[in-house]
Order: structure tokens, then sequence, then C-alpha cells
């Protein structure tokens, strides 16, 4: 059994959501590497921009791009993967960055 709270979980999820889309700069790719339709991904990042009130991600643009509150916003979520996954968010972005 996990150890995240359903809280955890869906901000982890949030994160890494926002890190695919930030990096991949398309919701196809997203979906692939996250293992979730494409509509999924779609539903779950306008329902978290819906929840929060954030648009997170410009869909007008290709390749889609965090705007500027998306970029705030994932810079301010990052520590939390230092708690939930045990690992410095500097070295995990410098590891997701480099895949």
């Amino acid at each position: 059994m996990s150890s995240l709270s359903p809280r955890s979980f869906l901000v982890t999820e949030t994160i890494d959501l926002l890190l695919y889309i930030s990096k991949t700069q398309s919701f196809t790719e997203t979906s692939r590497l996250m293992g979730l339709s494409q509509s999924m991904v779609s539903r779950k990042l306008s329902a978290f921009e819906a929840t929060t009130g954030i648009t997170a991600v410009d869909r007008s643009s290709r390749p889609v791009k965090l705007t500027p509150e998306g970029k705030m916003l994932l810079e301010a979520l990052m520590p939390y993967i230092e708690g939930l996954r045990g690992t410095s968010p500097v070295t995990l972005l410098k590891t997701f960055l480099q895949t």
C-alpha cells in the first residue's frame, strides 16, 4: 500500500503533469510518458486549472507551453517533490531536463 495520501498523490500527479508538459511541449508525448490517454491529460489539466483558477498551459500555441503563471506554479510546487519523493528538487529537475 502506498504511503502517499490522496492529497499528496494529486500534488505529485500535478507536478508530473506540469513537468512533462514543460519538457515535451506536447499533450501527446505527455500522455505517452504518463501512461494516460491524451484526453485524460487534457481533462486532468482542465480540472486542475478550474479548481485553482490558474491557466497553467497556453494551449493556443504550438508547441504548447506553460504560461508565466504555470511556470511560477511549477516553481512553487517544487519543494513538495523533496518531501514526497525524498529527492532534492534541483537534482530532480536537472535529471529530468537531461533525459
